[in-house]
């Protein structure tokens, strides 16, 4: 009796392990798939095809604009133009400004504009169509390469929304809500999971081993500008406030130098791993952030610096 029990246990153990591994199988093959489609959608080209272009018919190319018949009398004898006809294109009237105010400059007045955005990249035009809130495309060769979204002070939406906004426990790679991009801030913050599958954030905790290089380029080009950024550091952790680790890495923007400089100092003193590179104030940082599971509270920081493009 005790046998059959601890064989009925076994088996059931079995299943549930099997479930669970083609669980994972199935949702791997299915994001690696969204993720490929998505990628081909950004790296798509958006020149014309030559052959839309049209090409000249075989008349146009016998009949030279030397070779075309000479205007006949009556082509050359339209009547003359009325008076009427004459004066339409300079008559037409100027709209009347007598009486909209005009306002004056005061001594005392301070002219604020509102920033404009650049022209959005073609490059985006498809991802856009998919999810107008498409804000960027994050790629590291073996690490990742997906769209970035983001729902403007929401940082919340997108942990358990895909990337065209359908309900997904693998969620979608998102800007923090209190970033801007126009004009861009000086730390830029991205989010996503850290799948055991690998994928989303799943492999940079790779990172952290001292065998992988941290000279490694990651392009982040949001829909107005592209960009190559570089590992600087690699910090862990907690996001609990009342715990000791606890660390608030959301600065958006600094105050100057003495921030920017206090700032890599606090990235410094949570590092598992960092570099020596010269990151001058003024240069862009770019944060990474994923879960560890080692805490349900732990976060995992793969921190870069933007970086000169022709370096790649």
């Amino acid at each position: 009796m005790r046998r059959s029990i601890v064989q009925i246990i076994a088996l059931a153990v079995l299943i549930v392990c099997g479930w669970y591994l083609m669980h994972l199988a199935f949702d791997s093959r299915r994001i690696r798939q969204a993720s490929r489609n998505y990628e081909s959608l950004y790296k798509a080209t958006a020149v014309p095809s030559p052959t839309a272009a049209p090409s000249p018919s075989p008349a146009a190319e016998t009949h030279a604009p030397t070779a075309s018949p000479a205007p006949t009398a009556a082509a050359t004898a339209s009547p003359a133009p009325t008076a009427a006809a004459t004066a339409a294109p300079t008559e037409a009237p100027l709209p009347d400004v007598s009486d909209v105010p005009h306002g004056t400059a005061q001594a005392d007045t301070i002219v604020q504009t509102l920033p404009t955005a650049p022209p959005i990249q073609e490059s985006f035009r498809r991802l856009l169509d998919v999810n107008e809130e498409t804000v960027g495309f994050l790629e590291a060769e073996g690490f990742v390469a997906l769209p970035v979204v983001q729902k403007l002070n929401d940082s919340s939406y997108y942990l358990d929304h895909g990337f065209e906004g359908e309900p997904a426990r693998e969620g979608a790679l998102f800007m923090d809500g209190a970033n801007r991009l126009v004009p861009p801030d000086d730390c830029l913050i991205i989010y996503g999971h850290n799948m055991k599958n690998g994928e989303m954030f799943g492999r940079l905790s790779r990172i952290r081993q001292s065998s992988v290089s941290m000279d490694l380029p990651f392009r982040f080009d949001t829909i107005y500008e592209d960009g190559l950024y570089r590992p600087f550091a690699v910090l862990s952790f907690s996001s609990d406030p009342a715990s000791a680790g606890h660390f608030d890495f959301r600065r958006p923007l600094f105050t100057g130098e003495d921030d920017f400089n206090d700032y890599l100092e606090e990235l410094k003193a949570h590092a598992l791993r960092w570099t020596d590179a010269r990151i001058p104030y003024g240069t862009r940082l770019l944060l990474l952030v994923t879960c560890e599971y080692d805490s349900r509270d732990d976060r995992l920081i793969v921190a870069l610096y933007q970086t000169d493009p022709e370096a790649a």
